[in-house]
């Protein structure tokens, strides 16, 4: 039996923020995924933003991991939606912004006191914006590893260095302003709609038979599954079509071979992608 390449299921969350950065009570909130690639993901983001009108949220957060695939299409789903730049934010969740720390401490030869004491003590600089020192720290600690480029540690280091200074870590402002930090909606998102459902010891999986699967999770979960058969029954109705498919439409062959090369260098684990909508006061 030849079985296909492996497909990494890719998720968004879009839900509204209070003014502590949080779910807001009983609001609604939308799910949707899809196995087709980055480029359908970022269009199905796009298209429900217009959908729901983000033109009239006082502020939008896009929060993530770090996975290239996702911040190389951020820019793309703004300027489609034509969004001020002024009520858009980006975030790196700051529990994987701490991850890197720990693996870039993890590269120096340390006593594991040592490293715990030194990995809270950066983990708290990070939480104050404070990148530069903690980048600052690491380089002092490194060593002769700075001169290996394709090591772990410079890794890492090029990591936080690239979303400080693109002003993903600004954290202290994030919560002034009411923004959330972490994506923990997405995490728990992850484990309710694929974890649960379409991972399994022993579970296959046809490629067709999961799309269809990870949607009906997505929109029995967000409580939209009635909302999109009566959708669904009423476009077959006008178009009396069974077999449309949605594809998205090509990007330059520059840009995903640079997403390409880029999913091989920080392995392809981000599958997450969240969009908050802060309301208008």
């Amino acid at each position: 039996m030849q079985c296909d390449s492996w497909r990494e299921p890719k998720l968004i969350i879009i839900y509204i923020v209070d003014e502590n950065g949080k779910k807001k009570k009983k609001s609604r909130f939308w799910l949707d995924g899809t196995f087709l690639g980055p480029d359908n993901l970022a269009e199905m983001l796009a298209a429900w933003l217009f959908r729901l009108g983000i033109a009239q949220a006082a502020s939008v957060t896009f929060i993530a991991d770090g996975a290239p695939w996702i911040w190389d299409r951020f820019d793309w789903v703004v300027k489609q939606l034509k969004l001020p730049k002024a009520k858009v934010e980006y975030v790196l969740d700051f529990y994987h912004a701490a991850h890197h720390i720990g693996l870039a401490l993890a590269e120096i030869e340390l006593a594991d006191d040592e490293r715990r004491s030194l990995y809270k003590e950066l983990r708290s600089e990070l939480r104050q914006s404070r990148w530069q020192s903690v980048v600052g720290r690491l380089e002092e600690l490194g060593g002769t590893l700075l001169s290996e480029e394709d090591s772990i540690f410079c890794r890492e280091l090029r990591f936080l260095r690239k979303h400080g200074e693109s002003g993903h870590l600004n954290y202290v402002k994030y919560t002034r302003r009411g923004l959330p930090r972490g994506s923990g909606a997405m995490e728990s998102a992850v484990r309710r709609v694929i974890n649960l459902r379409l991972k399994g010891n022993g579970m296959f999986w046809t490629a067709e038979n999961a799309e269809s699967m990870l949607q009906v999770r997505c929109q029995l979960l967000s409580s939209e599954w009635d909302v999109r058969m009566e959708e669904l029954y009423g476009h077959r109705l006008r178009t009396r079509r069974s077999d449309w498919q949605w594809q998205a439409s090509d990007r330059s062959r520059k840009t995903r071979n640079e997403t390409k090369t880029e999913e091989n260098v920080y392995g392809n684990s981000g599958k997450q992608g969240k969009t908050l909508l802060k309301n208008r006061e």
